[in-house]
């Protein structure tokens, strides 16, 4: 069974956690993780037998532990528990714009220095290259999108759910991406490196995902990464900045100007790659599982759901002609809440 206390109770006496519970380090009650129960009798969890788990988390008896797809020492076969628990999710991820946005303008300001006429209309260098993109790259955006795309993720995101408008999503991804960046450069100040307000500095990307089923042997792995990753909120992502500078130094990729021909704008690009993942932040970070669906996993006559095969029952193929008539294909049954026991019968067996 489930326990009913709330996570995260203080407790001056470690036996004080209810059943399902055990007190951690910091005298605060947590949930018995997956593979262990607490009948609320001692201050820690008691570990399933070996070859079984639980479908849950805060399980408070023995009679939680359910045995593994596995052979027993009776020759039984039991079959693979069944059954789902749901959970919430909501992401939202912040894309920093104003340190690409001072990037770019170095870009800019250095085809100006090269170029100030602008780029001929046959680029013949990896200068004229990149100095046509830059010039061009905000008006393609526009003319793409449009001015007045206006389309919040939000909408994309329900899009996505709901399959609706399937032809545009991938479009209208690019233009939230690319209309939310050209806000964000035309309002960067470039003579003082000013940035632009929150809104429109950073591109958010709202995520949620609701009433999630995952079975139980998923469960034991996804539940506790979940509960692990709310700590991405205070997580700092700088420190992935230097570690992809670490292995592209490791590759040689470290000085690009000399790779280019002494081309100095591919040392911004170079720097701009290499703090992408400074630029992340985790701005929530939500993972709420639902209530423990018992009857999901168990029958009601206290037995665990088992994951019973759909017997080909072509291989029972048989007719009867013993009493002059055909009693038809014989059919075998296989009982979910009875560790998949079988019974044959015949399928024009209308006494059933």
């Amino acid at each position: 069974a489930m326990a009913s206390s709330t996570d995260g109770d203080i407790h001056s006496n470690c036996s004080s956690c209810s059943a399902g519970y055990f007190p951690d380090e910091r005298m605060m009650c947590q949930r018995c993780p997956f593979h262990t129960y607490s009948p609320g009798s001692g201050s820690q969890c008691n570990s399933c037998p070996f070859n079984s788990t639980t479908p849950y988390w805060g399980m408070n008896g023995s009679d939680s532990c359910i045995l593994h797809q596995s052979y027993e020492s009776s020759g039984v076969w039991f079959y693979d528990y069944s059954g789902h628990n749901f959970f919430d999710i909501e992401v939202q991820p912040a894309l920093d714009l104003c340190p690409i946005a001072e990037v770019h303008s170095m870009i800019r300001q250095e085809c100006q220095e090269l170029y100030p006429s602008g780029t001929a209309e046959t680029p013949t260098s990896v200068q004229e290259y990149v100095c046509m993109a830059e010039s061009y790259s905000t008006y393609l955006i526009e003319a793409m999108c449009g001015m007045d795309f206006n389309t919040t993720f939000n909408q994309i995101w329900n899009d996505i759910m709901s399959g609706t408008n399937e032809d545009e999503i991938a479009m209208n991804i690019l233009c939230y991406a690319g209309m939310g960046y050209v806000h964000a450069e035309r309002q960067y100040d470039s003579s003082t490196g000013q940035c632009p307000s929150d809104d429109v500095r950073y591109l958010r990307f709202n995520i949620t995902f609701q009433s999630l089923p995952v079975t139980g042997p998923q469960s034991q792995w996804a539940f506790p990464i979940l509960t692990a990753l709310q700590n991405l909120e205070t997580m700092n992502f700088a420190d992935f900045s230097g570690l992809m500078n670490g292995v592209m130094k490791r590759f040689g990729m470290d000085n690009w100007g000399e790779m280019m021909e002494g081309f100095d704008m591919a040392e911004d690009a170079y720097e701009m790659i290499g703090m992408m993942p400074g630029l992340i932040r985790m701005e929530r970070m939500r993972f709420t599982a639902a209530d423990f669906a018992r009857d999901s996993f168990y029958c009601d006559n206290g037995n665990p759901r088992r994951e019973c095969p759909l017997y080909q029952a072509d291989s029972y193929y048989a007719y009867s002609y013993c009493y002059g008539a055909s009693y038809g294909q014989v059919v075998a049954e296989m009982d979910e809440c009875n560790d998949c026991n079988m019974t044959f019968y015949w399928s024009n067996d209308t006494s059933r």
